[in-house]
């Protein structure tokens, strides 16, 4: 079977479940930014590996979903299919960058496997929000910036599926890269974690760089 990406995503029954609208309204005002009136937030869950519709909906509802509050949907792909929002009515979606630790999404592989369904390789999370009101390109880019994704550990898109922040698989080679990492500075350090995709930060990278030097390698 060939490796599938399915796209869950999670949004309440009703209305009077989603009780997060009215607090990224307030924010978004206090902010500034007032053509927001209204905010629905979806969390969104992207599974890839050897699997069948029957197994992304039964990880959905069983794993994902409240039944009484909640309902899902599932798609096979990232996204790509979905509708364009209406004029009125913008999206805002957001993932965790590749590379980023994404805690959520590993438990939800680990219980997948427990609930039998063997097939699924990798996982990640993310969140939709669906906005109404008076928003220009650039307020959307400041709600997406400054209120619903940090740019340091977060990606976002605009009025579009965002895809799942998989990275693309590579044949294993023989390969060795060398990389000097005892005679780096600290912009150097910096720079190998975001080439390396390492998502590491500078303490972090320097004390690696410490053990390196003390083993003498």
């Amino acid at each position: 079977m060939e490796q599938t990406t399915f796209r869950i995503a999670i949004d309440a029954r009703d209305t009077a479940f989603d009780h997060s609208g009215a607090g990224f309204v307030q924010a978004a005002r206090e902010s500034g930014l007032t053509g927001l009136s209204d905010c629905a937030r979806a969390r969104l869950y992207f599974l890839q590996g050897t699997l069948t519709p029957a197994d992304a909906a039964r990880v959905a509802r069983e794993l994902l979903t409240d039944p009484v509050t909640e309902q899902f949907t599932v798609s096979v792909g990232a996204g790509e299919q979905a509708q364009r929002p209406m004029a009125a009515v913008h999206t805002i979606e957001v993932t965790p960058l590749p590379g980023v630790t994404d805690p959520a999404a590993e438990n939800l592989v680990r219980a997948a496997r427990a609930l039998g369904i063997d097939g699924v390789a990798r996982a990640a999370t993310g969140q939709r929000f669906t906005l109404t009101g008076t928003l220009d390109t650039d307020t959307l880019t400041r709600l997406a910036s400054e209120l619903f994704a940090n740019p340091v550990v977060h990606r976002f898109a605009i009025d579009r599926p965002i895809a799942p922040p998989f990275f693309a698989y590579q044949a294993a080679d023989e390969r060795v890269d060398v990389i000097p990492l005892r005679m780096a500075d600290d912009a150097e350090l910096m720079a190998i974690s975001a080439a390396r995709r390492l998502a590491l930060n500078l303490a972090e990278m320097q004390a690696i760089r410490a053990y390196f030097a003390a083993e003498g390698r």
